[in-house]
């Protein structure tokens, strides 16, 4: 799956689960945002991928540390264990601390890097100053306090990441998804870059803006099918 379809299914599996985590809209927000760039995340493995073209020679540096300690694309990135492993490293460095440095940080970075797939999805396009601002404004939220770090954040980071994986289970070439055992499992629904993802892409797209009204509407309180 390309970075824009990642993104979606990171931003939608996010939305589907805010109404539960009874955070205010705020949060909603840049929860969504962070997940959209988390699940670019294990592609860090890969040299030509969004996230690490995104910020020049550190990026590229970086996914080819990630690259070598993982074995290569699509490999430890993507499996259960990954995810496991972020998530966890994320609850206990991060949020059990309330660290909110490090926290506003990896919003920044994140955001940054789903802004422009989001906006380009929805048939826009975000300039460079624009996308900027949107991840310098999420971090100082997060920074301030006025987005508090709490459970939200991880599922964000950790959902992420498992949509990413879910994303690449769906093609042909597929996951190592019990790494480290080698067995790769994939579904082939759609091919990378094909006509049938190009569909799945634009569902994507309506159920995150979807889910995102039902998500805002229970953050503000509202009572929508029956829900509490």
């Amino acid at each position: 799956m390309q970075a824009r379809g990642h993104a979606l299914s990171g931003a939608a599996a996010f939305l589907a689960v805010a109404p539960t985590l009874s955070i205010a809209p705020a949060a909603v927000v840049v929860g969504t945002l962070l997940s959209a760039g988390a699940a670019t995340a294990p592609d860090l493995d890969h040299p030509g991928s969004t996230i690490s073209r995104s910020g020049g020679l550190t990026t590229r540096a970086l996914g080819s540390v990630v690259r070598m300690l993982a074995g290569g694309h699509r490999q430890a990135t993507h499996s259960l264990l990954f995810v496991a492993a972020a998530g966890s490293a994320v609850q206990l460095f991060v949020v059990d601390p309330g660290a909110v440095v490090p926290a506003a940080a990896i919003v920044a970075v994140l955001v940054a890097v789903a802004g422009p797939l989001l906006a380009e999805s929805f048939g826009g396009r975000a300039s460079l100053v624009g996308f900027l601002a949107a991840a310098a404004g999420s971090a100082a939220l997060v920074l301030t306090g006025r987005v508090p770090v709490g459970g939200w954040f991880t599922v964000a980071v950790a959902g992420g990441m498992l949509a990413h994986v879910v994303g690449d289970l769906l093609t042909p070439d597929g996951v190592p998804l019990l790494w480290p055992l080698r067995r790769r499992f994939g579904v082939g629904v759609f091919r990378t870059a094909g006509v049938v993802e190009d569909v799945v892409t634009v569902l994507l797209a309506a159920a995150a803006f979807g889910l995102a009204v039902r998500a805002l509407l229970w953050a503000h309180g509202v009572d929508v099918g029956g829900q509490p």
